[in-house]
């Protein structure tokens, strides 16, 4: 294959489905992406198998690397690997929870907060959004002056020209918003010019 690595074909009782979907040059592709990394197309293609001159295989390994069933054959891998090392990982935590607090508090204490999160015991965090409605300056202003307008109607005429119109304005939009409606329903035959 003329490189260093080689990858060797799986069979499909050793495959995850994502595998399965695949060709065996398409999985051995996979496996040398496992070996060699993510971007690494060229060299990937070559361990595969894949025939041609770098410029075609370069075209090739980015093509299979941007392949959706590539990308989910090697999540799986991913996620097998990640399975594979759990116990290797969980051997570590125990090391650190069960040695000597010795200046090493801070690791300990990650490691049970690692160990409590993945058994569901993790800590919860709660988020509460407060939202307020903040009225503007002019809508605060309007509400004051109405305050003192409802003690003393007489007000009204002492103010400004420009608050009155202000003041005006407001009740009409308020009003239209407030409107009320009667249905009136009419009869097509009836003559309504009363004739």
């Amino acid at each position: 294959m003329g490189t260093d690595l080689q990858v060797i074909d799986i069979t499909d009782e050793n495959c995850g489905p994502a595998m399965k979907a695949l060709t065996p040059l398409q999985r051995r592709f996979v496996l040398a992406i496992k070996e060699v990394g993510s971007g690494r197309w060229l060299r990937a293609a070559k361990i595969a198998g894949y025939q041609g001159d770098d410029h075609v295989l370069s075209v090739t390994g980015s093509n299979l690397g941007h392949n959706p069933k590539i990308t989910a054959a090697l999540v799986e891998i991913g996620g097998y690997t990640m399975q594979s090392i759990a116990n290797e990982a969980t051997a570590a935590v125990l090391s650190v929870l069960e040695a000597p607090m010795q200046n090493k508090g801070a690791l300990k204490l990650k490691a049970a907060l690692a160990v409590l999160d993945r058994i569901g015991l993790g800590i919860k965090t709660e988020h509460t959004v407060n939202i307020n409605k903040t009225e503007t300056s002019t809508e605060k202003m309007i509400l004051e002056v109405r305050a003192q307008l409802a003690k003393n109607p007489n007000l009204i005429h002492e103010l400004p020209l420009p608050i009155q119109k202000l003041l005006a304005d407001q009740t009409k939009k308020e009003a239209a918003i407030d409107a009320e409606f009667t249905e009136v329903t009419t009869d097509p035959d009836a003559n309504l010019l009363g004739g």
